[in-house]
């Protein structure tokens, strides 16, 4: 280029233009990896609920009934007061543990340090991350509010009339 002259050769664009295009890649690169791992996380949700309907149909085929007392509002599945502990009923007979949510659910020793125990182990503090509720037409759901995607929600089946 002559010295007089203003503007970028050829070789200054093209390297500008690599530069800008190698940004982009690694920009969509970092985004669409954040999104697979909220779909990650709601396929865990929702395995993690279907586990929680299957042993709440195992405890039926064996007792004829759905587990007692579960409540008419939506509560959190969890040890702790006001909640509902279906851990009680399905623990281990039907489940070896209880799913927990894989970002909010929790299990607490009396010390507060993490625990891998079974939700049936004495001293245990835990809360799953999920809900459960019985409707007023009987069926039971149970729930995932905290879903990235919005709530994500399972029936237990034959649970329309009530008993």
């Amino acid at each position: 280029m002559r010295d007089n002259e203003r503007g970028f050769t050829l070789i200054e664009l093209v390297v500008a233009i690599l530069v800008i295009l190698v940004m982009l890649i690694f920009a969509l690169f970092f985004l669409r990896s954040a999104n697979f791992t909220s779909d990650r996380l709601d396929a865990q949700r929702r395995t993690g609920i279907a586990r929680i309907v299957q042993g709440i149909n195992k405890y039926v085929a064996d007792h004829g009934q759905l587990p007692p007392d579960i409540p008419t509002k939506l509560v959190a599945i969890s040890s702790g007061a006001n909640q509902y502990n279906l851990c009680s009923y399905l623990v281990p007979t039907y489940l070896k543990d209880l799913p927990f949510d894989p970002a909010y659910g929790v299990k607490l020793t009396k010390d507060n340090t993490a625990s891998n125990d079974a939700c049936n182990t004495p001293g245990l503090t835990w809360s799953t991350g999920y809900g459960i509720q019985r409707q007023s037409d009987g069926r039971v759901m149970v729930v995932s509010t905290l879903g990235t995607s919005g709530k994500i929600t399972m029936y237990v089946p034959g649970t329309a009339s009530p008993q």
